[in-house]
C-alpha cells in the first residue's frame, strides 16, 4: 500500500508494508445466559486485528446510550440490544484491539408455543464479506481475514435440545469454513470460522468461491430448537 508520509521536511511518498493474513482476524467469545422468557444477558470478549478495529474504536469512552446504538447497528435482528452494562479495553495495540462487554436483550431469537429459535449468530459479519461475485471478472481478495465466532448459550432450567443444525466444512483455494454445533450438559457451543485467503482468483473458480459465500451466509441463518418439558 503506498501512503504519504508527512514530516517537518514535507511529505514524502512510502510504502506500507503489507501485514499477514493474522493480523486481519477478528475473534469473539460470546456467553449467553438465556432465560425462560426468551431474555438473556451476553457477555463477549472480543480481539480485532488491524483490519477490523475501526468499528470499536473508542466504545469504551462513549456513553452508555451511544454504546447501546452502536450494538444495535452490529447485532444481527434476532438480538436486540437493550442495554450494555459493562465495557473495558484491556489490551490495545496499533495492531490489535481488546474489549470485553456485556449486554442484555429483551428476545433472542423467536418463541412459538413451547419452544425456541435460537440464532447461531449475533453479530453481523463484517462488510468485507458482503455482496454479490461477479463471474465475469476475477476475484480479488485484497487482504486475507480470519472471522472466528464462538458463542455458548446455557439453557434455562426445563428446556431441552430439540433440533441442532448440521455441521458445516468446506474448503477451496480462496477460504475454508468450518462450522460445529453441539450440546454439552445444559449449555449448546457454537462455533463458526471463515478463513479468507489473500490472492487474485482466476473466473473458472468461481462456483468453488462462490459455495465459500453461500455457506457462510447459510451458517449465519442456521436455527436451534429447544422445547420446554
Amino acid at each position: 500500500h503506498d501512503a504519504i508520509l508527512i514530516d517537518s521536511t514535507g511529505g514524502h511518498f512510502c510504502t506500507v508494508p503489507d501485514y499477514p493474513d493474522t493480523c486481519n482476524a477478528i475473534v469473539r467469545t460470546s456467553h449467553v445466559t438465556l432465560m425462560s422468557s426468551g431474555k438473556a444477558d451476553v457477555k463477549v470478549e472480543q480481539r480485532t486485528g488491524y483490519h477490523c478495529i475501526q468499528p470499536w474504536l473508542s466504545f469504551t469512552e462513549r456513553t452508555p446510550v451511544e454504546q447501546r446504538e452502536h450494538l444495535r447497528r452490529l447485532l444481527l435482528p434476532s438480538a436486540s440490544a437493550m442495554s450494555v452494562t459493562k465495557a473495558t479495553a484491556p489490551t490495545s495495540t496499533c495492531l490489535s484491539h481488546g474489549l470485553d462487554f456485556s449486554f442484555s436483550t429483551d428476545k433472542l431469537g423467536n418463541t412459538t408455543g413451547n419452544r425456541m429459535f435460537l440464532p447461531t449468530a449475533i453479530f453481523k459479519p463484517t462488510d468485507y464479506l458482503s455482496g454479490k461475485l461477479a463471474n465475469d471478472k476475477p476475484i480479488v481478495i485484497d487482504d486475507g481475514r480470519t472471522n472466528d465466532e464462538i458463542i455458548s448459550i446455557s439453557l434455562p432450567e426445563g428446556y431441552d435440545v430439540e433440533a441442532l443444525p448440521k455441521n458445516i466444512r468446506y474448503e477451496c483455494e480462496a477460504g475454508r469454513l468450518s462450522f460445529e454445533c453441539e450440546k454439552t450438559d445444559n449449555c449448546i457451543n457454537v462455533r463458526r470460522r471463515l478463513d479468507l485467503y489473500k490472492g487474485n482468483y482466476p473466473q473458472d473458480l468461481h462456483d468453488k468461491i462462490s459455495t465459500l459465500f453461500s455457506s457462510f451466509a447459510l451458517s449465519l441463518k442456521n436455527k436451534i430448537i429447544i422445547k420446554k418439558r
